[in-house]
This record gives C-alpha cells, structure tokens and sequence, in this order.
C-alpha cells in the first residue's frame, strides 16, 4: 500500500493531473557531472511512469512528460516523452513566443526528446508541452546580464584642446572612429573628439570623452568592427549645439528596426549627456539623424556586448 502511494504522484503527472518534478538547485552553467544527474533523475521518473519501454506497444491510456534543465542563466533544455499516437500533434511552447514540434509517440529507441533553447530577455517563462488536451508546464527564470558601460573613447588622447560649448574638442578629419571593437562612421570627415573644459559646468562624467559627428551629408552609423552583431543596453549621447531632436535607430540584419531613442538634450543649454536605456539584441547597426542637417551629435558611451 506504501508503493502505491509514493508511486500514485507520478502517475498523475503522466496522466496530465500535474507537472513532473523539478531539480531546484541549479548552476549558473550546467557542468556535464551536473547535466548527468539531472538526465538519471529524468531516467527515474520515467521508470517509475513506466516510460522506458516501447511505448508503441503499450496497451495504456496514453501519457506524456515534461522536465526542464537549466543549462544557462538565459538557455534551458527540455526533456519530452509521449506515448500519444502520430494524429495527435505534441508541442513544446517556451513561453517567449517560440514553438515547436515534437515527435510523437517517442521513438522506442530515444530515451527522451531533448529540445534546447536559449531567451534573448529576462525574465520567468512558462514552458508548456501540449499534447491535444493533455498540458504539461515547467516555470524557467531567465537572466540576461546587463552590459555595464564601457567607458567608450575615454581612451583616446588629445594632441591639442580648442573650447567651444562648455567642452573642449579637437578636430580630428576622418570619417571613421574606432574603440572596444565599434567603429562611429560619418559620411564627411568631421569628427571631433570631445571633452569638459575648465567651466565649472560639466556636459561629461569626470573623465569621459565623447567623438561628435557633423550630420550634414547624413547619418552617423555605429557598427561593430568585425561585422558581428551587438546587444545594446544603454546609450549616453546628446547634441552639440542644437536641442532639436536626435534620433537613434538601431536594425537588425535583415534591415528591420529593432528599436529608436532620440535625444534633446543640448550642451550649448547647459543640459549634461543624457543616458537612454534600451533592450536591442541582434543589432547590425546604429543609425543616427537629425531633423537639422546643420548639427554636430556626440556619442559619449555605450553599454553592449558584440556577439
């Protein structure tokens, strides 16, 4: 009598009553002893539902399972069995949108059907394996780390220092800037790099630099220098000498836009860099505009990973 009880929670679990169990303490990375045990576990649960034998031959209402292992902060695997016929279509939602089949019943020689994924955002995620009316869900909490900013051009060195608009700059006539693997591009060669002057007013953090950019021929563009793409989290920037608004589109590959900011502050005002926060993934590419052709804008820093 003893057996059957502890045994009667998973075979609800298998019926569809509840989800299958979950290992709680996991890693950051799954290491392989770690994704080992996880996989024993899974081998358990599915002896104890009688799921390890040719599932095509059993004479039993039909079952399927769902566990969920964290091989990642942002990426999770999920192991499927289903004893259901071929007619009835077997699915896995990761609950960001993503969807995809499953093979069904599960073929007598695979222990389980693995499927990975990894998210692009933080946050929980109901992953959901459905099979017809038969539900199961597994909760999966993905964390995408921050870029930090990086202290962009703050390298760069000055040779000698010219003051206008509460900054000091230095024309440097090229239309190409590089640093920490980004590479600022302008259509003309009017680049400046730029910095505080001795005021007492400060448009930068002590110790920043900024490139600014004319934007008469056309957009400034920031890319990377390998040609992979970038993650960006956070923007500081901001116009020279016109408050008219600025506005930074980034896109993705294929030439869709992923997202916009635009800026208004204006160092000729008074008004420091301005940090814009954004959540773009997958950029190509930054393009910047102006509705006054006539404008200098300067990058100040970014928070981004490249890919």
């Amino acid at each position: 009598m003893k057996r059957f009880a502890l045994l009667l929670p998973l075979l609800l679990a298998a019926c569809g009553t509840t989800s299958a169990p979950q290992l709680n303490a996991q890693p950051s990375i799954a290491g392989v002893d770690y994704v080992a045990s996880f996989e024993a576990t899974v081998l358990r649960d599915l002896q104890n539902l009688g799921l390890t034998s040719d599932l095509s031959a059993q004479a039993v209402a039909s079952k399927s399972y769902l566990n969920v292992l964290k091989l990642t902060d942002s990426s999770a695997r999920a192991y499927v069995k289903t004893t259901y016929p071929a007619a009835t279509a077997c699915t896995v939602n990761w609950g960001d949108g993503k969807t995809e089949s499953v093979l069904t019943p599960t073929p007598a020689d695979v222990s389980t059907e693995k499927k990975d994924h990894s998210y692009t955002s933080s946050g929980t995620f109901t992953i959901t394996l459905t099979c017809g009316t038969d539900v199961k869900t597994a909760a999966f909490t993905a964390v995408i780390p921050v870029p930090a900013s990086r202290n962009l051009f703050d390298s760069l060195t000055f040779q000698y220092r010219s003051g206008y608009s509460n900054t000091f700059y230095q024309y440097l006539g090229r239309t190409v800037t590089t640093d920490l693997g980004l590479r600022l591009e302008t259509s003309d060669n009017n680049h400046y790099l730029v910095e505080n002057n001795a005021s007492g007013f400060k448009v930068f953090p002590d110790g920043h630099k900024a490139i600014a950019g004319y934007l008469t021929a056309g957009p400034m563009r920031i890319r990377t220098e390998n040609g992979n793409t970038f993650n960006v989290a956070s923007i500081s920037a901001g116009n020279w000498e016109s408050a008219e608004p600025t506005t930074l589109t980034a896109y993705g590959v294929s030439g869709n836009v992923i997202g916009t900011t635009t800026f208004s502050n204006s160092a000729a005002n008074q008004q420091p860099v301005a940090t814009n926060t954004v959540t773009w993934n997958n950029v190509s590419y930054i393009s910047i505009a102006g509705t006054n052709q006539y404008k200098h804008f300067f990058v100040d820093d970014l928070g981004f990973t490249i890919n």
